[in-house]
């Protein structure tokens, strides 16, 4: 479902950070960003709704934490 258009040259910042406390007992199992939404993990299906609208540079910000 691409779209014709210019590919956008900002970059999305997606930060992935936090304790995760409100998805508790699913972030024991996985970090938030890798909890399944249909059939994908949700970091991805948020990179996937900026590139249907033409944004094609990431940066992810994580904050990985002791276990």
């Amino acid at each position: 479902m691409m779209k014709n258009r210019m590919s956008m040259d900002n970059p999305v910042v997606i930060m992935q950070a936090g304790r995760g406390t409100r998805l508790d007992p699913f972030t024991k199992i996985l970090p938030k960003p890798l909890i399944p939404l249909r059939d994908k993990p949700i970091v991805e299906n948020i990179m996937d709704r900026f590139y249907e609208n033409s944004f094609s540079r990431f940066i992810l910000i994580v904050n990985s934490r002791k276990r």
